[in-house]
């Protein structure tokens, strides 16, 4: 979920997030977190996100991004898989022209799956959980993020079935993160 960076002609870079630790669940929208940097010259870009091989139904998501230079952003996009794929990808265009084009694996997670969200500064915090009968889901997955890739949107939310928050500052959270 954690795609290396990617650089367009040593000017524009990007490194992206995707889902819950490179997971997303079926059917169930998820989050794109991208930091761009810019040290070139000022480019008013589209970030893309699409599902490559998916050609009658292909869903797009983009966002317009102001990158003068020096700049350094983070850009979420709320994306969406009505069903199981292995790979997306991520795009940065000047118009027509592709600047920046990034595939990025991608795992599916059941919903028989229990999806928990964990937000710690512990890494190993809630991992004996992955062994524990909830309800009646066949396991139970523990995602690890940081408070930066937790979710802004609920829709995005969503995908996970509990949220787990310990020892962060209520300040590493943006507004939206803690409505």
């Amino acid at each position: 979920g954690l795609a290396g960076p990617a650089r367009a002609q040593n000017a524009i870079s990007l490194r992206a997030r995707v889902g819950y630790d490179g997971e997303y669940r079926l059917a169930e929208w998820f989050p794109v977190v991208v930091d761009i940097a810019n040290d070139g010259p000022d480019v008013r870009a589209t970030l893309e996100w699409r599902l490559p091989g998916r050609l009658l139904d292909e869903q797009v998501f983009q966002r317009l991004v102001d990158l003068p230079r020096g700049s350094r952003k983070r850009v979420t996009l709320d994306v969406y898989t009505p069903g199981f794929v292995r790979n997306g990808q991520l795009r940065l265009l000047d118009g027509t022209t592709e600047l920046l084009n990034q595939d990025i694996k991608l795992d599916a997670i059941d919903e028989s799956v229990f999806l928990i969200g964990v937000v710690s500064s512990d890494p190993a915090l809630l991992n004996s959980l992955t062994s524990a009968q909830i309800g009646n889901f066949t396991s139970a997955h523990i995602s690890h993020l940081a408070p930066a890739d937790l979710p802004e949107s609920v829709a995005a939310m969503r995908g996970l079935d509990a949220i787990f928050l310990h020892n962060i500052d209520r300040a590493a959270l943006l507004p939206s993160q803690r409505e």
